[in-house]
Order: structure tokens, then C-alpha cells, then sequence
């Protein structure tokens, strides 16, 4: 007899037991799992037509195996969009202005829009300093002398700063250093511990892994409604996943730096090659998830485009190209 299982994982495990791809979780551990052709996905449940007759679990959760797929994904080949389910889309980035020049700031990297969309958090090479300037253009400023790998900006405008020793410190963008406290996990949506990644279905909900053990699976990103976590794997590329764990995730590919839109249909990531010791190409894709359809956004601009970043309505995208700056218009 059939038997359907609902239920939630209510524990994170070590690195050395993490849990294979496919492993079921109830709230005591994972639970004995049937031949692998006893399982059918069946929308947001799994059911069991073998195996144990009583199972007592709160949720299934779906740990995938890492996926690789193979041939040039970059421009398009429209073998590997279909591959990956999309199609090719017709979306550019336009009024393209540089706010660095390398040749009169010096290198910079890593911009990140303001959530009211008028600065960028920016930073110098090896992540050494926290600069904010204008997106109409002037002059970096330098905000905090720290690493800023881990630096994002808060929802009210803030600049928080966390350091490797788990010290989270929040700057206003003049340099005024406003508070400090330890980096508390269980204020996260969504964080990678041992290459996997923890999710939580909503506020105040237990964290629980989303991946398996295929992959090392890392910057975890939460979309703006909660519902996704887009994330990477070191050897696979950029999967969507629910936070909640129900469905199997979406492989969109090769990819990095990911960053959601904000109605949270979107994603941006950049896709680069290189030559073994230095990046020889690199453009800023833009896929719909709604409508399967992926662009190219700087196709046949020059440049090296990487690290994008979107302002709250969508409108704008900065990146680096080369140790400059660039912000455009998504059109």
C-alpha cells in the first residue's frame, strides 16, 4: 500500500555525516529510505510504493545530485539552452556609463546598489576597504578599513561589515561605525555550512539543508519574497531551489555571482571564461524563470563584465569590467 510522507527536518548534521543525495529527514534523523525506484515525485509530495508500512515524519526534503552538463553555454548554443530548458531571449543592457577608471581610481570590484538605488558599495582588489560613491558619478569614499568579502548593505541603508571571527559591525555610509554585535546564523535565510546549504522556509523555522553531497555548494542567496534560494556548486554551476525543500532544484547552468530582481522571477549572474591564468571573456546573463528565457546582456560590448549587482526596481545593473565600474539600463 502505498504510503505519502509529509514533514520537517529540525537538525543540521557534521560535515562527515552529511547526508547523500536523496536522503529523507524526519525531526530524529534520516529515515529508512526504499529502492530508489519505489520513489515518485509527485508535485510537492513523495510517495513510498515500497517500504516501510508506518513512517513517522513531519516533510520530505529533496537533496539533489549535482548536475554537469557539457558544450559552450556562453552566447547562447542553443544545445545547451535547450538542454537547460530555456530559450534565448532578447534582453540588453543599455546607456552603459563607467563610474571608475581604473587609469584615475585605481582598480575597483564587487559594486553593490543601495536599496534606494542612488550609491554603490564598492571595494578594492583582495576585498581591502569599503567604498561608497554616487551612481551619478564622483568620487569613492572610503567608509571602513576592513575586509569587505562579507559586507552587504542592510535594508534601511546601513553597511554591515562581518568578520572572519564572526564580528558583524554596521557602518552608515559616511564611516560612522553605529553598532557591533556577534553574527547570529538563526537571523539567516538561507547560509552554507560543510559545502551545504541550509535554508528556512520562513522566519523563525528551523534551518535545513537544501543540498546534498555531490557538489561543494556555496553563496547561498535568498529571493526577495523568501520563497528561493539560488546558490552555486563549485564543479556544477547555479541551481534555484525552494527554501522550503519540496521540489527538485533548477539547474540553470554554469554561472556566478548570482543576485535576484526584485520580484523575485529574476536572476542575474555573470558567466566568464579564461585561459588558465587570467579571464579572457565575461557577460552578465538575465534569466526569467518564469518564462524559461535567458539573455545575454552585454553580448558584444567588450569588456570583461562580472560581479553584478541590480538596484531595488530592477532597473539598473553595476559590475566590474577590468578594474572599472560600469552601471546600465535593462532593456
Amino acid at each position: 500500500m502505498a504510503v505519502a510522507i509529509v514533514g520537517v527536518l529540525l537538525l543540521t548534521r557534521p560535515a562527515k555525516d552529511r547526508p547523500s543525495a536523496g536522503t529523507l529527514f524526519g525531526p530524529t534523523g534520516p529515515v529508512v529510505r526504499p529502492p530508489e525506484s519505489s520513489i515518485i515525485d509527485a508535485k510537492d509530495e513523495i510517495v513510498l510504493e515500497r517500504g516501510p508500512a508506518e513512517v513517522e515524519v513531519g516533510e520530505l526534503r529533496y537533496l539533489p545530485e549535482a548536475i554537469e552538463l557539457s558544450g559552450d553555454a556562453l552566447a547562447g548554443d542553443a544545445a545547451m539552452l535547450h538542454a537547460l530548458g530555456l530559450r534565448e531571449g532578447n534582453r540588453r543592457l543599455g546607456r552603459v556609463r563607467q563610474l571608475t577608471d581604473p587609469a584615475i581610481h585605481g582598480h575597483f570590484l564587487a559594486p553593490r546598489l543601495s536599496p534606494d538605488g542612488l550609491q554603490v558599495m564598492l571595494t578594492r582588489p583582495g576585498f581591502d576597504g569599503v567604498y561608497v560613491m554616487p551612481v551619478a558619478g564622483g568620487e569613492p569614499v572610503l567608509v571602513a578599513e576592513e575586509n569587505s568579502f562579507r559586507a552587504r548593505w542592510t535594508a534601511d541603508g546601513k553597511i554591515e561589515v562581518r568578520d572572519e571571527e564572526g564580528m558583524v559591525r554596521v557602518y552608515s555610509p559616511d564611516g560612522t561605525l553605529e553598532r557591533t554585535a556577534p553574527w547570529d546564523p538563526t537571523g539567516e535565510r538561507a547560509y552554507s555550512q560543510d559545502d551545504t546549504i541550509f535554508a528556512r522556509a520562513s522566519d523563525g523555522a528551523a534551518a535545513a539543508p537544501i543540498t546534498g553531497n555531490n557538489d561543494r555548494y556555496f553563496n547561498p542567496v535568498p529571493s526577495p519574497d523568501g520563497r528561493y534560494v539560488a546558490y552555486q556548486g563549485l564543479h556544477s554551476g547555479i541551481y534555484v531551489a525552494r527554501a522550503d525543500g519540496s521540489e527538485r532544484p533548477r539547474f540553470l547552468g554554469e554561472g556566478n555571482h548570482p543576485v535576484w530582481a526584485p520580484d523575485s522571477g529574476r536572476l542575474l549572474y555573470d558567466i566568464t571564461r579564461d585561459d588558465g591564468h587570467a579571464l579572457t571573456t565575461g557577460d552578465l546573463y538575465l534569466v526569467d524563470l518564469n518564462a524559461s528565457e535567458r539573455s545575454n546582456l552585454t553580448r558584444g560590448q567588450g569588456g570583461i563584465a562580472q560581479v553584478p549587482s541590480m538596484s531595488p526596481d530592477g532597473s539598473t545593473v553595476a559590475y566590474e569590467s577590468e578594474g572599472g565600474i560600469f552601471v546600465g539600463s535593462v532593456q
